[in-house]
C-alpha cells in the first residue's frame, strides 16, 4: 500500500490505472492487498500466487518447532539463500485467508501459472480464477513452465513468455 500512496502523489501518474503484480508469496500479497482495498487497483496480476493453504503447507512441523523456540525457522527453497521466517510471518500466514481477500477484488485478476509447478499448485490459480468478479478476469498457463519460470536458467524463453503475458495482461486491463 506504501507503493500505491508514492505513485499517488506522483503527478506523472494516472491514479486511475495502477495494478498491481506479485510472484508466489508476493502474488499472495498482491491478492492481499487488492481485497483489503478492492477500488484501489485496476487490474491485478499475479504469479503463481500462493493461496494460504498451500503457504501453510511449505511450513513443516521441524520448522513450527524451530519457530516456537527461538522464533524463527530456517527456508530453503533451493534456490536462494536460505530464508528465516519469524513467528509473526506465520501467525500471520495463519491470520489472513488469501482467497478470502481476492473473492473482494473489483479489478480483472490475471493468474499467470507454470503447468508444472511443484512449490505452488496450479490448483491455486484456478480457484481464484473461479471467484473472481471481474468477467474480464482469467487464468493464463504458461505450458511447461515451473515456479521459477527459468529465471535461473540459460535458456530464458520461458521466462521471455511469462513477460509478454504480463505486458499484455496490463496492456488489456489498465
Amino acid at each position: 500500500e506504501a507503493v500505491r500512496t508514492y505513485l499517488l502523489e506522483n503527478k506523472d501518474i494516472d491514479a486511475k490505472r495502477i495494478g498491481v503484480l506479485g510472484w508466489s508469496q508476493g502474488g499472495s500479497d498482491a491478492l492481499l492487498v487488492a481485497g483489503a482495498n478492492p477500488k484501489a487497483y485496476k487490474s491485478v496480476a499475479t504469479w503463481a500466487g500462493a493461496l494460504s493453504p498451500s503457504l501453510e503447507s511449505m511450513v513443516t512441523p521441524e520448522m513450527r518447532k524451530q519457530i516456537e523456540n527461538t522464533g524463527l525457522a530456517d527456508f530453503d527453497m533451493g534456490f536462494r539463500p536460505v530464508v528465516k521466517l519469524s513467528k509473526q510471518w506465520l501467525e500471520e500466514l495463519t491470520t489472513y485467508n488469501v482467497l478470502t481477500y481476492a473473492k473482494k477484488i473489483q479489478a480483472p485478476i490475471g493468474s499467470i501459472h507454470g503447468t508444472v509447478d511443484d512449490t505452488v499448485p496450479y490448483s491455486d490459480s484456478e480457484a481464484v480464477r473461479a471467484i473472481a468478479k471481474n468477467k474480464l478476469s482469467k487464468l493464463i498457463p504458461i505450458e511447461g513452465a515451473d515456479h521459477l519460470y527459468g529465471v535461473f536458467s540459460e535458456d530464458l524463453s520461458t521466462y521471455e513468455i511469462l513477460a509478454e503475458a504480463t505486458i499484455n495482461w496490463f496492456k488489456e486491463t489498465l
